[in-house]
């Protein structure tokens, strides 16, 4: 087997193989290091052998049990001591390779020996998450099908993983399992453990090929990648506040030298309202259809902002307004409040202030008088908008003219004042808005609703 390249910041945690033979090194290694590691990870629910042992150490495995699982954590023991004790006896973890660890599609190998004069079946499981980002995606794919390894016989075992584009640090783990009685394979306790943490720095050339893996070409999203379409890795284009992420052969590739100017004509515009300065770089991945998009960005709109990451599908049919997703991006300096100003906000920054090529008054205006409008003291308390029954075509055009209300009854300095006051997910809102502009919620609907209801299509 190749030995895996040296990515960057790669730590190789400690590989555990475990001897049960020590009670105390159990204790030590398992308990302690295992609980806590899994319990971070989330990727594994363990439960403590259910032989009698000495009371000293029952207690204290289920206090651990208790701190580290509880919330939704009844689940049947996953594995005895003697079988945990078994498995240990059956294979030997030789050389895990964890292949480029790239961007998209990659191989994980690894060679085990049955050291026992029986077949043997051995499971393979890899997964983990982008640590510290506002939105991790998925990695890895979870459990292969069982590998019977015949007796004594090295075996080494390949199994496809995916690494969705992120910038920042992934933590990943690979398990080797044995399965042991009835308990569903996930739940047993694996035999071998190894953590791996791999820093995606900007901009980064480090990409393979995108396609989605084969397990998931049954979703009905995923329909033209079953004749065989791949998804060839990025290209990458860089300027002083942005680093562009576009495919081969799409559309953004093709205008990419548009797509650069208006989109730092549009930063520079954003951060003059705000009063703000921005000497990052945001990353700015440009997809050419919804499929591919959600496929790499695990999200199903037009366009998704988080940290310094912008996704946005662009072809003749959509494009997303500039302004919006960077103003999210830019905003995040001033404050996190709710969605009624943060998507409002956004919204308003657009050409004109239009939603869908309408003037945003001029569609709250018609959405008042078909008695659509979401009451604001329920819209305040959303951290989100798109995901309740409105479907966004209510609450992104009204927020939107709610904050234009704001800025020109108050002031632009009131306005920003009142996107640092409100907190999301705050429970006092409808409070921290009052203390900002100097009238309660209520009033400033009343007033708004009263304005808007003068303009007509």
């Amino acid at each position: 087997m190749r030995r895996p390249p040296i990515p960057i910041s790669m730590r190789d945690a400690d590989a555990r193989q475990v001897n049960i033979g020590r009670l105390d090194q159990f204790i030590t290694d398992v308990l302690q290091k295992e609980a806590i590691v899994m319990a971070k990870r989330n990727s594994l629910t363990w439960h403590p052998p259910r032989a009698a042992r000495a009371a000293t150490f029952l207690c204290f495995g289920i206090a651990v049990l208790l701190l580290l699982y509880a919330p939704g954590c009844a689940r049947e023991a996953a594995f005895s001591l003697d079988a945990y004790h078994a498995s240990d006896s059956v294979f030997r973890v030789l050389e895990i390779d964890m292949g480029e660890q790239a961007w998209g599609q990659n191989l994980l190998q690894v060679r085990v020996k049955n050291v026992t004069d029986q077949e043997h079946p051995f499971w393979l499981h890899i997964g983990g998450r982008y640590r510290y980002s506002g939105h991790s995606g998925n990695f890895g794919m979870g459990m292969q099908e069982p590998i019977l390894v015949a007796p004594h016989e090295e075996h080494v075992t390949e199994h496809p993983y995916w690494i969705p584009p992120r910038l920042g640090e992934l933590s990943c783990t690979v398990k080797c399992v044995v399965p042991a009685g009835t308990a569903p394979v996930w739940q047993q306790r694996p035999l071998f453990v190894r953590d791996y943490f791999v820093t995606y720095e900007t901009p980064n050339s480090r990409c393979n090929e995108l396609t989605p893996l084969a397990a998931f070409l049954k979703y009905d999203w995923a329909e033209k990648y079953r004749d065989g379409t791949k998804i060839r890795p990025f290209e990458v284009v860089a300027t002083e506040h942005f680093v562009f992420y576009v495919l081969p052969d799409s559309p953004g590739l093709e205008e990419i030298d548009t797509i650069k100017s208006r989109r730092g004509q549009t930063l520079k515009e954003i951060c003059d309202f705000l009063g703000v300065s921005f000497t990052g770089r945001i990353n700015f991945f440009l997809f050419p259809d919804a499929p591919s998009k959600r496929w790499c960005m695990s999200h199903q709109g037009d366009g998704l902002a988080f940290d310094t990451t912008i996704a946005e599908i662009y072809n003749e049919d959509t494009r997303v307004d500039p302004a919006h997703e960077i103003t999210h991006i830019v905003a995040s300096q001033i404050g996190n409040p709710p969605a009624l100003l943060n998507e409002g906000l956004a919204v308003y920054m657009q050409s004109d202030h239009k939603w869908n090529d309408e003037d945003v008054d001029v569609t709250a205006s018609r959405l008042l008088r078909e008695a659509k409008l979401v009451p604001l003291n329920e819209l305040i308390k959303r951290n989100e908008i798109g995901s309740q029954s409105d479907d966004g075509e209510v609450a992104y055009p009204q927020s939107a003219s709610f904050v234009k209300f704001i800025i020109d009854r108050y002031g632009k300095e009131q306005f920003l004042k009142l996107y640092g006051k409100l907190k999301i997910g705050a429970q006092d809102n409808i409070a921290r808005f009052k203390e900002a502009i100097g009238v309660n919620l209520e009033t400033a609907e009343q007033e708004w609703r009263k304005a808007i209801s003068r303009i007509r299509d």
